[in-house]
């Protein structure tokens, strides 16, 4: 009978490889991991502190806080759950846990305290002012509008029928508006 091998055999673990970046050079770290070395750090101790988030409470798998929430940003950067796998070294399961955790705590308090408009939408805004060529949108204008195409996949392959687009995968038409403080207002996917 042939011995099984281990299927994640990197010799840098998922701590070791955030050790790495945390040591190297801010440009690396940043091109990595789309943020400063200090905002990555505020980012983590904010949702722990403030909104509770805890690694810790996780099955006995070793991730910390950390390199939790550098999971969820190689996921947010387009690699896929296989790719962040093999990065640091944890398994399907543990990469969905920790990052469905983290989505939970955002979902609970950080976005309605971090993801709002900087203004009220019924003031006019300074943009629209300095502009003649605005003049005539003067108070009834909040922003730009447009529609975009986003990459999606479904859990059920089946589905992914409904969404397939001649672009040769499946699609997601989401529409947003964005203000001229470049926040976004309104988004809605159809």
């Amino acid at each position: 009978m042939p011995q099984s091998l281990p299927f994640h055999t990197c010799p840098l673990s998922g701590r070791a490889y955030l050790h790495e970046l945390m040591t190297s050079r801010d440009e690396r770290f940043q091109r990595e991991l789309c943020m400063p070395k200090d905002t990555f750090a505020k980012i983590v101790q904010e949702l722990q502190g403030i909104y509770g988030w805890s690694a810790s409470r996780m099955k006995n798998d070793g991730v910390d806080c950390f390199e939790s929430f550098a999971m969820f940003m190689h996921l947010l950067r387009g690699h896929s759950n296989r790719r962040t796998q093999e990065r640091f070294q944890h398994s399907g399961d543990t990469v969905s846990r920790h990052v469905h955790k983290i989505l939970a705590c955002m979902r609970r308090g950080f976005t309605t305290d971090k993801l709002k408009p900087m203004r009220h939408q019924h003031e006019t805004h300074e943009y629209l002012d300095r502009r003649n060529f605005y003049q005539p949108f003067k108070g009834n204008c909040i922003g730009a509008i447009d529609g975009t195409h986003v990459m999606i996949r479904c859990k059920k392959k089946e589905d992914e029928k409904r969404f397939f687009s001649r672009k040769g995968y499946a699609i997601q038409n989401i529409m947003a508006v964005c203000d001229f403080d470049l926040t976004f207002v309104f988004a809605s996917a159809g």
